[in-house]
């Protein structure tokens, strides 16, 4: 009968944590109260353990405890508080989750390279870099600015930071991509000549205004991606500075979620 009896108060501790739970980011400061849930179970002896950051008992009648611990960087560790109630002791686990965003996200083709061909179909790949925790990680694709498609990652095992990808089938089509400009400019002494030097594409024009030269493309496609070369020449030299453009289908966007 006393075991029985033990085993019900263990069951419902008469403790109670503010937070009940904390999601927070890697390296956050974290504080966390716990009390009894009511005046009629006053615990003897109260205290949190963990070896992590320190504990206090607040006044005037230490009859609860906060915990707190700054820069919390341990992705499994979770503290719990205990209580002495006259010959019975309980405890409650404070969960913890934390956080990361991603280092990186990107989106390529997968298995290609080079121009996209029209009414060809290709598989494009979001790739999402050192983020935790997977299993709390939405990643969206959007088409102009409208939801997709959607996929989650059932991994509530692991808390620390892993690497994920997704995937979504497309047809290239040649009005996917928009308008791209930028300007190549120099100044000298004695006043250089600018010249760009790019792959000649029927929708490119260039256009001069004093040493200010601007590349204008109208409805770009992966045929006007490569490297764009600014050269700058007078008496005393010759400069160079380039850009590399890359044309992706015009709206598509990877959004990451941690929820």
């Amino acid at each position: 009968f006393a075991l029985m009896n033990w085993l019900l108060f263990k069951s419902s501790c008469p403790l109670e944590l503010i937070p009940k739970r904390v999601v927070e980011r890697h390296g956050a400061s974290l504080s966390v109260l716990c009390r009894p849930t009511t005046t009629s179970a006053e615990p003897d002896v109260i205290g949190w353990e963990s070896p992590i950051g320190k504990w206090n008992l607040n006044m005037p009648d230490n009859k609860s405890v906060t915990w707190n611990v700054e820069n919390f960087e341990d992705w499994t560790f979770e503290p719990f508080c205990f209580g002495t109630f006259s010959d019975n002791q309980c405890s409650v686990t404070l969960p913890i989750t934390l956080y990361k965003t991603p280092d990186t996200v990107s989106i390529s083709v997968q298995n290609h390279s080079g121009p996209l061909q029209e009414g060809r179909s290709y598989t494009l790949q979001c790739d999402v870099f050192n983020v935790a925790p997977v299993a709390a990680l939405t990643v969206s694709w959007l088409w102009k600015g409208e939801m997709i498609q959607t996929q989650t990652y059932d991994d509530d095992l692991t808390k620390t930071p892993e690497n994920v990808s997704s995937t979504w089938e497309i047809t290239a089509f040649r009005n996917d991509s928009g308008n791209v400009s930028f300007g190549c400019s120099a100044e000298g002494n004695p006043p250089p000549e600018v010249k760009c030097k790019y792959t000649v594409a029927i929708n490119a024009r260039e256009t001069t205004r004093g040493r200010q030269h601007t590349v204008s493309i109208t409805r770009a496609t992966s045929a006007n991606g490569g490297i764009y070369n600014c050269v700058a020449t007078n008496t005393v030299g010759t400069a160079t500075r380039q850009i590399t453009l890359t044309i992706t289908p015009l709206g598509i966007d990877c959004r990451v979620i941690i929820n």
